[in-house]
């Protein structure tokens, strides 16, 4: 890295990657939102699904802007827009649909949780209907196994827990959320 990190502005032929870590866990994310989220060890305590597949990149993790019912990724390289790769984040900005979009990824307390924060601007005159959307493939453990993973609705969150290993994970969202668990 340099002081400011490195940019991505520009599809590329292979994912350039960010590793964040703290001693209680971290993620890899690259310019398209691939990569994945870990607990503890990288290669047993896999929080979210990783395909190992450089080539195809398949995020396991994807935050939507839906705006006026139309639906933007913003996990994601877009036309236009860059991903700033640093020191402990990276930062996915762009523009669409009227709307101006900077999506901050880090890490909490050395690991113990990720953090998506998000900042829209609205760029036109008039008023905008927007939700937001997660999307998550979970894991947690070594191996990925189909059906494995169960989540409930657990406080102001969700609770997602691999019935095959008893490892669990949670995700709240903060700052007028509204929460749904849906199958």
């Amino acid at each position: 890295f340099t002081d400011g990190g490195y940019v991505v502005d520009k599809p590329c032929m292979l994912p350039y990657s960010n590793v964040i870590a703290g001693d209680k866990g971290g993620f890899v994310v690259t310019q398209n939102g691939g990569g994945f989220t870990f607990f503890d060890n990288s290669c047993e305590n896999k929080a979210t699904f990783w395909s190992a597949d450089p080539v195809e990149d398949m995020p396991s993790e994807r935050l939507f802007a839906v705006i006026d019912g139309k639906r933007l990724r913003v996990n994601k390289l877009d036309p236009g827009g860059y991903v700033l790769h640093g020191r402990g984040q990276s930062v996915f900005c762009g523009r669409a649909e009227g709307v101006s979009y900077r999506l901050t990824l880090g890490l909490i307390r050395r690991g113990e949780g990720k953090v998506y924060r998000l900042r829209l601007e609205n760029r036109e005159k008039f008023s905008r209907a927007v939700t937001l959307e997660f999307s998550l493939l979970l894991q947690l453990s070594r191996i990925y196994e189909p059906f494995s993973v169960k989540v409930s609705p657990f406080k102001e969150g969700l609770k997602a827990v691999n019935v095959l290993t008893g490892n669990a994970a949670f995700v709240k969202c903060l700052g007028g959320c509204e929460v749904v668990c849906k199958k």
